[in-house]
């Protein structure tokens, strides 16, 4: 009977051995360069890295079936500010009776008496009202009328050098426009209310004409501000005249501004807390239009 080691000598045995040997040294190298499979490392795992994991989760989910937690993190970050003037815009939005756009035709004076009437009593036009609050005044002729200033626009972003003798530079825009107001709930208005609408500082901006021209009598649905990050302040604003004095919004309409309220990253002022002109100014308004 030979020794044991002698029986291990074999050529058969030998080669067996020496694979035994290479195939613990693999699975010793694979333990040290991986994690531990253990129970607490696998929850270790899960919690640690949880972000990455659901978001390609999500990633994953959205493209089979539009993941809410992919379309949420779709959208970009938004000021503590104008998170709360968009929360307060969609309350109204919610609000605001859907109706269609009626045939009536409106005719500016008669419906909604002459252009810029003093009707809040200040001894000044509303025109020249307007002017004061929203340009840098360089030069008035009195103490109403605005001769020279400067605009930042709000629908274009532009600095716009604001002459008297070029007054249409700058024009007066009505927000909610006064035909589209007509044809969506102004025409059973009483005439105070209508001549008080069209006068209300909550309706009006100072901007750029060839840009209120270019708006004509369109909602948030047909157009928007050329600069982008002013339309989120635009279709609240939109909203809340539209909330304030009671008017109908098309789906469309509606639709186009819940949109934009989802794209919102920044607010300028309180577009959402603006207040109208009192109704106790209608008898003024009308005895004046």
């Amino acid at each position: 009977m030979q020794p044991l080691y002698g029986q291990l000598a074999g050529p058969g045995t030998l080669l067996a051995a020496v694979l035994l040997v290479m195939v613990s040294a693999c699975t010793v190298t694979s333990s040290v360069g991986q994690p531990s499979s253990s129970p607490a490392h696998a929850h270790s795992s899960r919690s640690a890295p949880v972000r990455v994991s659901r978001s390609s989760r999500a990633s994953r989910s959205s493209r089979a079936s539009g993941s809410s937690r992919a379309s949420r993190s779709s959208r970009p970050a938004v000021a503590p500010g104008a998170a709360s003037e968009v929360a307060k815009a969609r309350a109204m939005l919610a609000r605001i009776r859907i109706g269609s756009l009626s045939w009536a035709t409106y005719r500016r004076t008669a419906d909604f008496g002459e252009a810029w009437l003093d009707v809040d009593g200040d001894g000044c036009r509303t025109r020249d009202d307007v002017l004061a609050r929203d340009l840098t005044v360089t030069a008035m002729r009195n103490r109403c009328v605005v001769t020279a200033g400067v605009l930042r626009d709000p629908y274009t972003g532009r600095r716009i050098e604001f002459h008297k003798y070029a007054a249409d530079e700058v024009q007066i825009d009505h927000v909610f426009p006064l035909a589209l107001a007509w044809r969506l709930g102004a025409a059973g208005w009483s005439r105070g209310e209508r001549v008080a609408f069209a006068n209300d500082p909550e309706e009006l901006l100072a901007v750029d004409g060839a840009a209120n021209q270019d708006k004509g009598d369109s909602g948030p649905d047909a157009w928007l501000p050329p600069d982008r990050a002013y339309r989120c302040t635009y279709v609240i604003r939109f909203t809340r005249i539209a909330y304030t004095y009671d008017l109908e919004l098309t789906r469309s309409m509606r639709d186009a501004i819940a949109r934009q309220l989802d794209s919102c990253s920044g607010v300028v002022g309180d577009p959402a807390g603006l207040r109208p002109l009192p109704a106790a100014l209608w008898p003024r308004a009308a005895a004046l239009g």
